[in-house]
């Protein structure tokens, strides 16, 4: 991710659907599928 965008603080992709899963808005198996199997993430 940009430095510039983590120092205003946007989330990536990963990031943010991590997030979610913890607050029990998603699954973690919906955000490997959406993510995809191949998918480089940062972190």
């Amino acid at each position: 991710m940009d430095q510039m965008a983590k120092q205003t603080g946007i989330k990536s992709l990963i990031e943010d659907g991590i997030a979610k899963v913890d607050q029990g808005l998603t699954t973690l198996e919906e955000l490997l599928r959406v993510l995809g199997p191949e998918e480089e993430h940062e972190g």
